[in-house]
């Protein structure tokens, strides 16, 4: 038995003293409505499950799902979330909760989302026909290969963009018909845009300071993409989308928000996004920052500034 909560639902189901167990007591009057069988098993499924930041409510359903729902139906949970989101949430009491039952979203390796690709845009192009005809063998595959690479260069192997980026071309293939060879560099825009309106949507909470956090995680990195927090720091602090300057306290919160939420990890003083293709739309932000932009120009100078009071107090 499935339920479908979207999060505005989930958030609903919120613990008191007169309904301590909301949550579970829905979910029984679900069962209780879509089939007289008590003994009922319910999936359900929470996805993007770094969306659920409120610790204590959190940790108040994963203890009523535990126990069950009042005794008659099992519920078994499955996570799907970064795997920054599922080591949190275990923290929380989802280690009592069997290890099947967890799914981590993450990166593929080259040759999975290569594989996945490939054969996603075969079957898209299989029997493809449009006014000029249909492809022959020797084409579709170097449309197939094409385009495969274009997805995965604009991807970096994240399941999401991987799709995206299959339907980015699928409509592209409508619209441009066949060709000698396929429309690669709109291909590669599309999926640029598909990345852009992904972060956009999940970083909203952070949006005022799209400039700053772009160009403290993308002016100065370690080989390995780490990223020092009091440059982070910093970059925050000289100014917001609005042009005002942000205290320190401010600053921290947000690269808190975003350690909770799983977007970025932090080890001894440093960050770095969670996820390659989030450090890709970072840089494609400072890529794009008009060359007349007011907080561009302000948190460069303060992360400059910045970097050369690190230098003397090196030298010293």
């Amino acid at each position: 038995l499935f339920a479908s909560l979207t999060k505005k639902d989930f958030s609903d189901f919120r613990s008191s003293a007169r309904a301590p167990n909301s949550l579970p007591v829905a979910l029984d009057d679900y069962v209780a409505f879509r089939t007289d069988r008590r003994d009922s098993i319910i999936v359900l499924l929470v996805d993007e499950a770094q969306n659920f930041n409120n610790t204590k409510q959190v940790r108040s359903h994963l203890r009523a799902l535990h126990s069950g729902v009042r005794g008659h139906a099992r519920v078994l949970l499955v996570c799907f979330g970064l795997q920054a989101t599922i080591d949190r949430l275990r923290d929380l009491g989802l280690s009592r909760i069997a290890t099947d039952h967890t799914r981590t979203i993450g990166p593929l390796s080259n040759e999975e989302a290569l594989q996945t690709v490939t054969g996603t845009l075969d079957v898209a192009l299989s029997g493809f026909t449009c006014d000029q005809g249909s492809f022959d063998g020797i084409r579709r595959e170097r449309w197939i290969g094409a385009a495969a690479q274009a997805i995965l260069a604009e991807s970096a192997n994240f399941p999401h963009h991987l799709a995206n980026g299959c339907r980015a071309f699928a409509a592209l293939a409508l619209a441009e018909g066949i060709a000698d060879e396929p429309p690669i560099e709109k291909l590669r825009e599309k999926c640029r845009e598909h990345r852009k309106d992904y972060y956009n949507v999940r970083l909203r909470p952070w949006a005022t300071h799209t400039t700053a956090l772009a160009l403290g995680f993308t002016s100065i990195q370690s080989t390995d993409g780490w990223t020092s927090a009091t440059h982070l720091t910093r970059a925050l602090m000289a100014s917001d989308e609005l042009g005002n300057p942000v205290n320190q306290e401010t600053a921290t919160a947000v690269l808190k928000e975003m350690w909770d939420n799983g977007y970025i990890k932090v080890r001894a003083g440093m960050c770095r996004p969670a996820l390659p293709s989030l450090s890709s739309h970072f840089k494609s932000v400072r890529d794009t920052l008009p060359p007349r932009n007011e907080v561009a120009s302000t948190v460069q100078a303060a992360l400059a500034a910045h970097g050369e009071s690190q230098t003397h107090d090196s030298a010293r």
